[in-house]
C-alpha cells in the first residue's frame, strides 16, 4: 500500500512539473535573454520572463542591403531607446554610445525576426544567435550584448524593464561598449538593442 501511495506522489508530482512548463506556454509567456559575447570566450546567456507573446504575421529573412520600411513611430521609440539609454549612461558616469547605421539595421531585423515568428527569443532560425548575425551581416566587433524584449509600448517602458533586470541593466552599463543599435516593430512590440565594441 505504501508503494502504491509513492508511485501516485511521483506521477502526480511529474505531471505538476509537467504542467508547469506548458502553462507558462499556454498562457502565452514571452521569454528574453541577455547575452554577452567576447570572441575567444565562452557566451553568456541567460533567460528571464518580459512580456507577452502576440500572434503577428510571416515575412522572410532580409540583409542589411535591404530598405527597412519606414515608420515614423518605429523610428521616433528608436531614437528615444537610444537616448535613453545615454541618459542612463551619463547618468552613471559613463561615455554616450554612439548609434552606428549597420547595428540599427541588424537589430531591426532582429526585430522584425521575432515578431515574423511569433517569438522572444536569443537564438533565430533564420539568423542563428545575435553573435552569429553580426558575423554573416560583416559587422566586426571585440565585444557585443544584446538585449530583447517584447510587450513594452513605449521606449520608456522597455528602457525601465531593461534597467530593473541586473542583466539587461549591466549590459547597458558596460562601460566597455561604444556603439548601440536599436530596433523594433510596433506590430506585437518586439524590441532589439545590441551594443557593441569595436
Amino acid at each position: 500500500m505504501n508503494k502504491t501511495y509513492l508511485i501516485v506522489f511521483f506521477t502526480v508530482l511529474l505531471t505538476l512539473v509537467g504542467c508547469n512548463g506548458d502553462a507558462n506556454n499556454e498562457a502565452g509567456l514571452g521569454y528574453g535573454q541577455h547575452v554577452h559575447d567576447q570572441p575567444g570566450q565562452t557566451n553568456h546567456i541567460e533567460t528571464h520572463q518580459i512580456g507577452t507573446v502576440q500572434n503577428v504575421g510571416n515575412a522572410g529573412p532580409r540583409g542589411l542591403g535591404d530598405v527597412l520600411e519606414p515608420n515614423p513611430m518605429s523610428d521616433f521609440f528608436i531614437a528615444e531607446v537610444i537616448d535613453l539609454t545615454n541618459e542612463e549612461r551619463r547618468r552613471h558616469g559613463l561615455t554616450h554610445l554612439t548609434a552606428d547605421l549597420n547595428l540599427q539595421k541588424a537589430a531591426q531585423l532582429k526585430a522584425e525576426d521575432m515578431s515574423n515568428q511569433r517569438e522572444l527569443a536569443y537564438h533565430s532560425p533564420v539568423y542563428g544567435s545575435p553573435f552569429d548575425m553580426l558575423r554573416s551581416l560583416g559587422i566586426n566587433y571585440n565585444e557585443a550584448a544584446e538585449n530583447i524584449a517584447q510587450g513594452p509600448e513605449s521606449a520608456r517602458e522597455v528602457m525601465d524593464a531593461w534597467m530593473n533586470h541586473a542583466e539587461y541593466r549591466e549590459n547597458i552599463l558596460n562601460p566597455e561598449l561604444t556603439h548601440i543599435g536599436v530596433g523594433y516593430v510596433t506590430s506585437g512590440n518586439y524590441w532589439t538593442q545590441i551594443l557593441i565594441k569595436r
